[in-house]
């Protein structure tokens, strides 16, 4: 193996630990310490791996490259058009409810719609936008190069597009689902949806599933063995911190729902029995694969929100973070409960009294590690001098929306309350407060922060 081999597949943080003189932003060939063969060697050294490192300029690039900076590029533009759409979608929607008995959209087309809404915000949005300011961010934060494995990024990318371009064909050429983006059976089985729409939606979305545990993986080892020298778990950009927890629990909740779409597939192709009552199945399988993955999901879309929050924030307040090491703790605690509640989507299904209590407990107790990082967020405003920018005043609208949605969801964890509001209108407006309030202001924000000194 030769010399620029050995240093091409040795990670960034072992590079920096043999100069430990240089700087994260030194070239080799620029220590003082060097004699002039010593720099010219470096020097000869980083050209030659220049062409590896650099990026084809030419269109073909776009297609072949694995540096971060165009991938999280092609995750942002891709995911922003997806939002785009799923934009559209909701418009199409409220046009429909605006009037009653409006004949804007017939039944079958707005049942249609509506899935297809929640499916592209969910799935084809919100997931892989944050991936994309992971991509772009982390390197630059974790003083690397690039990401542990630019090729399974790469590799995530084109499965991502593959799958969501699959599933919005299929919509356009009306072979979308109909049976709501949860894909309940027996809503969703060969007798009530037949046709080719249900298996294009379990295959896109799988790819996406996919898409989203490459990412993970990318981060973990990112984030754990591509520290710059020097910089311990402790010392971390708090990003960095919520990035690192969100890429954990993908790993944990993205199989239930992949399995649950393999056997939903399987079911529907060879009429096997793992949903269908007559034949033996278990209707409430499904409800319980889905939401394992489905309410970890909620947190898994928030968490890297709450990251961008806690970055952005101290920088408008000209201040540092108000209580760094509880914010951490209360994000870790928050991943753990987020894996114990996901039956709260399910309290009219006859779920034993035991249950019900269990499941409302962890339920109103997520709550309190989301308070703890509102109060910091709070306290770090209250000590620093507000600047109210455009990004600030995203952050006020985070602040005023998500409170909201945090307060409704607390009243759904009562199990009373909730089977008098179960499939109503409450819940849709306490989830769009959570996503649109905890989720698109602070990535909106993240966005329109500039340079502190602009």
């Amino acid at each position: 193996m030769t010399a620029s081999s050995e240093a091409a597949n040795q990670g960034p943080a072992e590079r920096t630990a043999e100069r430990p003189d240089q700087r994260p932003d030194q070239r080799p060939d620029q220590r003082a310490d060097q004699t002039p063969a010593q720099r010219a060697a470096a020097l000869r050294l980083h050209r030659a791996l220049m062409p590896i490192w650099s990026s084809d300029q030419r269109f073909r690039g776009w297609l072949t490259t694995s540096n971060n900076n165009d991938i999280g590029t092609l995750f942002l533009i891709v995911a922003t058009s997806f939002f785009l759409i799923g934009g559209i979608l909701a418009m199409l929607i409220r046009a429909q409810l605006a009037t009653p008995g409006s004949a804007f959209l017939a039944p079958e087309v707005y049942n249609q719609v509506f899935t297809m809404h929640g499916t592209v915000m969910m799935f084809l949005f919100a997931i892989p936008f944050f991936e994309a300011m992971a991509v772009l961010l982390l390197p630059g934060m974790l003083g690397t190069r690039d990401m542990a494995f630019p090729r399974l990024g790469a590799y995530g990318l084109w499965v991502y597009m593959f799958g969501g371009s699959a599933v919005i064909i299929a919509m356009l050429m009306g072979l979308a689902p109909d049976g709501g983006w949860f894909m309940y059976p027996p809503l969703s089985s060969a007798a009530f949806s037949p046709g080719i729409g249900p298996d294009v939606w379990l295959l896109g979305i799988t790819s996406i599933e996919v898409s989203a545990i490459s990412a993970a993986i990318e981060v973990i080892v990112t984030v754990l063995r591509y520290r710059a020298a020097g910089m311990s778990l402790a010392r971390m950009p708090i990003f960095a911190w919520f990035i690192l927890i969100v890429a954990v629990m993908i790993l944990t909740a993205f199989p239930p729902m992949i399995l649950g779409s393999l056997l939903l597939e399987v079911e529907r192709a060879f009429d096997w029995p793992f949903f269908q009552v007559e034949n033996g199945g278990d209707p409430l399988l499904w409800q319980h694969l889905f939401w394992l993955f489905g309410h970890p999901e909620v947190y898994i879309i928030f968490l890297p929100a709450a990251g961008m929050i806690a970055t952005v924030l101290p920088v408008m307040a000209q201040t540092n973070l108000l209580g760094y090491g509880w914010v951490v703790a209360a994000a870790v605690s928050l991943a753990v409960l987020s894996f114990g509640l996901w039956v709260h989507h399910m309290f009219t299904t006859g779920i034993p009294h035991m249950g019900l209590a269990f499941f409302s407990a962890a339920s109103t107790l997520v709550a309190v590690p989301t308070a703890v990082m509102i109060f910091s967020w709070i306290g770090t405003l209250w000590k620093g001098q507000v600047r109210l920018e455009l990004p600030m005043l995203w952050l006020l609208g985070f602040f005023a929306t998500f409170v909201i949605g945090g307060l409704t969801g607390v009243m759904l964890a009562v199990v009373p309350f909730n089977w008098q509001v179960h499939d109503t209108h409450f819940v849709v407006a306490h989830l769009h407060y959570v996503l649109i309030g905890g989720y698109v202001f602070p990535m909106i924000a993240a966005v329109s922060h500039g340079d502190p000194g602009e």
